[in-house]
């Protein structure tokens, strides 16, 4: 099993390469790699406390690397601020889902506009036209979004209200909003049924092939990974075991003894 191989030319949608990080001592992440071809879904997998949110939090400049290298499509990611990363084309999703519980739904996914928003507060303050026109076309874009998340009947309605299955949605559209070019998703199948894994994984299957992103995985559910993932990482003590497809590494030794042999 290897790593994979982006196209001839083509700088990788993410290249995390000998990472470490290290909390008071506590070793997070030693030495790292994982690598997401443009257009791919590498599932991000391994037992608690391997690694596996750090790494995201490494990539959002959340945490502080002390070796290592970090780069979204040719771009040094460690030399970006927390907040330059979205320009990179990055967003992400919680292992938690929050949303503003007394806004509506579309006021909920308008807020992942705000890192591509260039109005200042003067503009905005004035309602200049250049500013209207903006704000009519990210309502669009939001409304279009939740017409293809199947969210439409709840655009106007108290998003602290809406079933937990369409909050997992609902912060997937918010993500979208963003227009990535990498969307990294924490754990999305947590607390959903069986029925509900399989419809998001097919959903979010549909979403990379009509807006053209790379995904970068985190899930303990293996039929949400087998589902989706092209290819899958395996993480174990900060430390890279294997690279393969779902069934390579469902049959790998290293990860049954790792992983998949305590839940299976």
């Amino acid at each position: 099993m290897s790593d994979p191989e982006p196209s001839r030319g083509t700088p990788p949608a993410l290249s995390i390469l000998d990472v470490r990080v290290e909390f008071g001592g506590i070793i997070a992440l030693d030495g790292a790699t994982v690598g997401v071809a443009p257009d791919q879904v590498m599932g991000l997998i391994g037992p608690n406390g391997a690694g596996k949110t750090t790494l995201f939090n490494c990539v959002s400049r959340l945490y502080e690397v002390q070796s290592g290298s970090i780069e979204v499509h040719g771009t040094d990611v460690l030399a970006r601020r927390p907040d330059q990363v979205a320009g990179l084309g990055v967003a992400r999703t919680f292992q938690n889902v929050g949303v503003f519980p007394t806004e509506t739904v579309l006021d909920n996914v308008l807020v992942g506009a705000y890192p591509r928003t260039r109005g200042g507060m003067w503009a905005t303050a004035l309602g200049l036209p250049s500013i209207r026109r903006s704000e009519r076309t990210e309502r669009e874009r939001a409304r279009a979004l939740l017409a293809e998340l199947e969210l439409t009947a709840y655009a106007d309605e108290v998003a602290g209200q809406l079933p937990f299955g369409s909050l997992k949605r609902l912060e997937l559209a918010r993500a979208l909003m963003m227009e990535p070019r990498l969307l990294m998703l924490d754990e999305p199948a947590n607390g959903l049924t069986h029925g509900e894994v399989l419809e998001l994984a097919e959903l979010v299957r549909g979403l990379r092939g009509s807006h053209g992103f790379a995904v970068l995985l985190v899930e303990h559910n293996m039929d949400m990974v087998a589902s989706l993932c092209d290819e899958v990482t395996v993480l174990e003590l900060g430390r890279t075991i294997a690279v393969g497809t779902p069934d390579q590494v469902r049959s790998d030794p290293r990860v049954i003894e790792a992983y998949l042999g305590g839940a299976e």
